[in-house]
């Protein structure tokens, strides 16, 4: 755990360095648009995986930072 958690600090020293906005924007901003981009993720990732024949992504897979709660009491009950 103690290397997970100094993994995790150096991402985010390494991301405040390359975004200097990054340590003054609102967390509720940062969770906004980590939503949008992993929306943006999801339906880029579908668009190629239907270009491969492959089936699509679930769509629990479009939530962001995790799954609604209703999905994952379902699949815990499977």
């Amino acid at each position: 755990a103690a290397a997970d958690a100094a993994a995790a600090i150096g991402v985010l020293l390494a991301l405040c360095r390359r975004y200097p906005v990054l340590p003054q924007t609102e967390l509720s901003a940062l969770m906004y648009w980590q939503a949008v981009w992993h929306r943006r993720w999801a339906t880029s990732c579908d668009a190629w995986r239907a270009n491969q024949q492959l089936p699509p992504l679930d769509a629990i897979e479009y939530d962001w930072p995790i799954a609604r709660a209703e999905h994952a009491l379902a699949v815990a009950m499977e």
